[in-house]
């Protein structure tokens, strides 16, 4: 069994343990983002592929006491680096970090574990020099937490919240995977209808079609996996197969998922994004102001991430935002709301107690998941 790390934005841990479960994995440990999973070769396509809400899969090479530069070389050294590295390939060392730990001078952490690397591979393929920067590259992670070092390679390359079907982008878009852990978290079913008034440049409602459909939201791009040493071709084809055998096939009338936004612009983006995975058939893309939407009756979903303060840096225009916001109770009304912000207050802006509430840590910015069942007694006056 291999030993794998998991990556996604603190806060989605749950979530995300819930998805590697469902996909028949059981998690060994977790961390503020990190989900730690023991399995087989085939989690490296599968996790891949399929994970809605992870940003990146790592494998740990190595788990090892270090104090010492002298130590940290000789470990890093003896990991059989030709056995994941093809030649002529770069490594480059991207993510580092030393917490409690008596070697913390992160510029010469670097430096040493750099070294160690290219002088195995330097002795397992017979070369000389170092490789120039225009070759390949390859990623590692090197972790030091109370002197405990983790050597992680990386699996996925291009982040996985990065599907391939957003060309196009708005001011501050929202992450795929935060909107995917957004639609997981509300209970969000497809017999409900979905709708989005904030929509940008749609990234809500495409992964909710994704979703919907049981489309994997990595089906259609490529992975580091596939450039290294130990890549099987043939397990990478029967993931994508398997993936692609459970896309649940509906008619456009089956569900349905609406999305507005007043600049007619980026209602054209969000058009040609969802286009380029052939969803524009199961999207209501419309040009509208959130003031001027009529009337709902039943039951469904508003899923939005509007405009707000640290994304746009106009605090009082967010706040204008969140206090118009309540007229979506009057267009919605018995929906359930799930709204992300990076607001403190936005309960009282919007003048209704949430039932629930999930903080991420989205980059720098601390957002919260607001999720407001529209339940009589629920709303509260402030």
């Amino acid at each position: 069994m291999i030993e794998y790390v998991v990556l996604c934005a603190v806060g989605v841990e749950k979530v995300l343990c819930n998805e590697i479960k469902h996909l028949g994995y059981k998690i060994e440990k977790t961390l503020p983002g990190k989900v730690y999973v023991k399995a087989d070769e085939d989690f490296i396509y599968t996790a891949n592929i399929n994970l809605r809400t992870a940003e990146r899969i790592m494998m740990v090479l190595k788990t090892f006491h270090a104090i010492t530069f002298d130590s940290l070389y000789e470990n890093i050294k003896s990991i059989g680096w030709s056995d994941y590295i093809p030649k002529n390939t770069n490594v480059e060392i991207t993510k580092l970090s030393s917490v409690k730990s008596q070697l913390f001078a992160l510029s010469s952490i670097q430096s040493v574990s750099h070294k160690a690397i290219y002088d195995s591979l330097k002795i397992s393929y017979n070369q000389t020099e170092h490789l120039s920067t225009d070759r390949q590259s390859l990623e590692i992670r090197l972790y030091l937490n109370s002197d405990i070092a983790e050597v992680c390679l990386d699996l996925s390359g291009e982040p996985l919240h990065k599907r391939g079907y957003r060309k196009l982008v708005s001011q501050a878009p929202l992450k795929e995977t935060i909107a995917s852990a957004m639609l997981l978290t509300s209970g969000w079913k497809r017999k409900f209808p979905l709708y989005d008034p904030f929509c940008g440049s749609g990234t809500i409602p495409i992964e909710a079609a994704l979703y919907a459909m049981n489309i994997a939201p990595g089906l259609y791009r490529s992975f580091s996996i596939q450039n290294l040493k130990f890549y099987n071709q043939d397990r990478f084809i029967k993931a994508k197969q398997l993936a692609v055998s459970k896309i649940r096939e509906y008619d456009a009338s089956e569900f349905s998922i609406c999305a507005s936004d007043k600049d007619k612009e980026i209602i054209s983006c969000a058009i040609k994004n969802a286009d380029n995975f052939k969803l524009t058939q199961y999207i209501t893309f419309i040009t509208e102001s959130m003031e001027k939407l009529v009337d709902r009756s039943g039951i469904g979903y508003v899923v939005t991430n509007p405009p707000y303060g640290k994304r746009i840096r106009d605090e009082k225009y967010a706040t204008k935002v969140y206090e118009q916001m309540r007229y979506l109770k009057k267009v919605f009304k018995s929906w359930t709301y799930v709204i992300i912000t990076d607001s403190d207050d936005f309960e009282s802006y919007f003048d209704m107690k949430a039932s629930k509430k999930l903080t991420i840590h989205n980059g720098s910015i601390v957002n919260t998941v607001y999720t407001f069942d529209n339940a009589p007694g629920n709303s509260v006056n402030l």
